[in-house]
């Protein structure tokens, strides 16, 4: 499935945003890489966000909420100077429309031993564009991308455009520093307009993208329509998983957790996408980025996709 064989550690890297998105029912933790981290490790993983939170009691709360779900807390910086990040967060009928707020913590991301010792364990990193707003944190971010790479680490790109913090140099860097890349069909418009493609031509022009870039994987979302996995191999249409939605937040990257355990355990390209859809489903059908999935649920979809022959 892959060009290497993945490390044995299951170390997986969530890089970027840590905040808490204020939603009309309340605060929820949230951010990609709290996101990310957490359902890589509910598929098995060792899933570590790193980030930057405030010195202020947002962030010590945000601490101790990833302590509790069981997640390594030590790669969280804490700045004493700026707070911690939120985000506004409004449903329209189920799906989150945000308004990120600026300056936040995770914008001074340091650069140290600790996360260059991360980075050359991981068996994977998984960072996005957001992040890489600030001067400070894309310096950091891109070091850590160029330690995990030399360290034989898969590095994902989950281009995730969010209001004006983007740009077309931003996109084709992160593309170039990565193996994987993972887009939704709402980016794509952006996307595709910074990388020159047609914006109704989706997926021919992922095929030529990942080509042209000599990619592993580009892996496209498209919510009711399901996904598709442009690979070294060939295109892989992956069906939606029927499921009542409660809200979206959190369900594409816990797609991208999902290819990530796949590939880790070894599974084809077609198991390892209905694996990432079956939980994203999973994810949807509950509320929040990180909803605690029973046991049983994880262990069935793993026997039906990643222990599949």
């Amino acid at each position: 499935m892959a060009r290497s064989t993945p490390a044995k550690t299951g170390l997986t890297l969530g890089v970027g945003e840590l905040l808490w998105d204020l939603m009309p029912q309340g605060k929820v933790a949230g951010g990609a890489p709290f996101n990310f981290a957490f359902h890589a490790t509910q598929a098995g993983l060792q899933g570590v966000p790193i980030s930057r939170v405030g010195d202020d009691d947002l962030g010590k709360e945000l601490i101790e909420l990833i302590k509790d779900r069981k997640l390594d807390a030590s790669l969280i910086q804490t700045d004493p100077v700026i707070a911690t990040g939120t985000v506004g967060v409004a449903l329209e009928a189920g799906i989150p429309r945000y308004t990120i707020h600026e300056p936040a913590a995770w914008d001074r991301l340091e650069w140290n031993t600790q996360l260059e010792e991360a980075a050359e364990s991981a068996t994977a990193l998984c960072f996005g564009t957001l992040a890489q707003r600030s001067g400070v944190s894309r310096g950091t971010i891109t070091k850590l991308i160029k330690a995990a790479s030399y360290a034989g680490a898969l590095i994902v790109a989950d281009l995730n455009l969010r209001q004006h913090f983007y740009t077309k140099e931003i996109i084709h860097e992160s593309i170039a520093m990565s193996r994987w890349v993972k887009l939704s069909a709402e980016d794509w418009v952006g996307i595709s307009q910074a990388l020159g493609a047609p914006t109704d031509q989706p997926h021919g022009s992922l095929t030529k993208l990942r080509r042209e870039k000599n990619l592993e994987l580009i892996a496209y979302t498209d919510g009711e329509k399901g996904a598709w996995l442009c690979t070294e191999t060939g295109d892989w249409h992956i069906p939606p998983v029927p499921v009542t939605v409660a809200d979206t937040i959190g369900a594409g990257d816990a797609f991208t957790a999902g290819l990530v355990a796949a590939w880790h355990s070894g599974a084809n390209w077609q198991h390892a996408g209905g694996y990432a859809a079956a939980l994203a489903a999973e994810v949807v059908a509950r509320s929040g980025g990180t909803p605690e999935i029973e046991s049983d649920i994880l262990d069935r979809l793993r026997k039906k996709f990643l222990q599949a022959k």
